[in-house]
């Protein structure tokens, strides 16, 4: 069952041309194609075998692997007088905008190509793996409106691949912009922030700059990794060319020449820009790194002024609470000195205070004179018996009688209320 599969077959009187395109649904999916169909397509299963190699790093993945695996081959199974033949095979990593706006907006690529030619068949066999829109859409022109000779294929072998080279190579001069955005963001923290201690409208360094950062540098690497290996393809190009021997051939093919080797030049141009981004970045981390950890280093140094402050504060108040301890202890024997004082001179006072009031009044005699000291009558029986009344209270209370057992009646009923 073939599903999402594109053929074009282009049949005149010298020649047959097709064309199949693999498709995935994700570039992270398995393509929608059987094994029998695939071989089909292939026209057998003896297939170029380093095609295979380059068809292994598609399918169903759950994360980025095996995505190193890249190159350019190709071999001449035979060359009779002028007529060629020869296979080739070579994939091309690039970046593409994916369109979903929660993430982040480059996505890098794969597309593999295979072809095979036969000048003695006049056959011409292209398949594509999971190739750009704009590129199904330049190759569906182009097989549609070739109608020409061998020479004219001659001229298509460059063309289409020249096709494959300028629509990959689209997208890195803008990704590269990007990138070098983000870098600049990071960069101005690292090159402008005051080391040491955070100002108040200082640029604010974290850990998180740095795994940003580390994320870019490592986007960089793989960019500069595919944009080396695309450098291979125009000089596996020109080895091929210089194996047509016609005249017609060359002078057909060197139009496109210049076009292959702009195509080169700017891949050493994105090829050199990605370098220096890597440099950058690497001096960006080196900064922000040593801004961590000298302010790291200067928090650390202020907790210790502040620990030691604290313990400073702490041992001040201990002191001041020694001071006064020590002026409790004086004020104590102070008291104890007064209250001795007092206790030595209450009987005095208080048989002053008695003689003083109107408990007791002195009455001087007429008939002689002798002075009587004469107690009030009401005083002395109510001091009479209040200290009857209290030495009866306590020793009722003592004994246990009628009113301590009331009072234990009383609690009794309330509580079991």
């Amino acid at each position: 069952m073939l599903v999402s599969l594109t053929i074009h077959n282009f049949l005149d009187a010298d020649r047959l041309m097709s064309s199949s395109i693999v498709q995935q649904s994700n570039s992270w999916d398995r393509f929608k194609i059987s094994w029998t169909g695939f071989l089909i397509i292939l026209g057998g299963s003896d297939t170029y075998g380093p095609f295979f190699d380059l068809v292994s790093t598609f399918g169903l993945k759950h994360n980025p692997h095996d995505e190193g695996l890249s190159g350019f081959t190709y071999r001449v199974n035979s060359v009779i007088g002028k007529q060629l033949s020869y296979e080739l095979c070579y994939n091309v990593q690039y970046v593409e905008r994916h369109g979903r706006m929660d993430e982040y907006p480059w996505s890098f690529r794969n597309v593999a190509l295979y072809q095979k030619f036969d000048e003695k068949n006049s056959t011409s066999r292209w398949i594509l793996l999971q190739p750009p829109r704009k590129l199904k859409t330049a190759l569906k022109n182009l097989f549609e409106n070739t109608h020409d000779s061998h020479e004219r294929t001659r001229q298509n072998f460059l063309l289409i691949h020249l096709l494959i080279c300028l629509i990959t190579e689209a997208g890195w001069r803008p990704f590269i912009a990007d990138l070098e955005k983000e870098i600049d963001t990071l960069n101005d923290k690292a090159l402008f922030s005051r080391v040491g201690r955070l100002a108040k409208f200082d640029y604010s360094v974290e850990f998180s700059d740095t795994q940003k950062l580390e994320q870019i540098r490592q986007r960089i690497i793989r960019a500069s990794s595919a944009v080396n290996t695309s450098i291979r393809l125009p000089a596996g190009l020109k080895s091929i060319l210089e194996r047509f021997e016609t005249t017609e051939c060359r002078e057909t093919d060197s139009t496109l020449l210049p076009e292959l080797n702009m195509y080169l030049s700017r891949l050493e141009s994105h090829r050199v820009s990605l370098q220096r981004l890597l440099q950058v970045a690497e001096g960006t981390m080196t900064l922000l790194l040593q801004i961590l950890d000298f302010r790291h280093d200067e928090a650390i140094n202020q907790n210790a002024i502040a620990t030691r402050n604290l313990l400073s504060a702490t041992h001040h108040e201990n002191e001041l609470m020694t001071v006064i301890a020590r002026g409790t202890q004086r004020d104590s024997r102070t008291m104890k000195i007064v209250a001795f004082i007092a206790m030595i001179y209450l009987p005095a006072t208080l048989v002053a205070s008695i003689f003083n009031s109107e408990i007791v009044s002195i009455a001087n005699g007429q008939e002689t004179e002798t002075t009587r000291i004469q107690i009030i009558a009401s005083f002395s029986i109510t001091t009479f018996l209040l200290t009857a009344l209290t030495i009866v209270g306590a020793m009722i209370w003592d004994k246990g009688g009628f009113p301590v057992s009331m009072l234990r009646g009383r609690s009794s009923n309330s509580s079991s209320l």
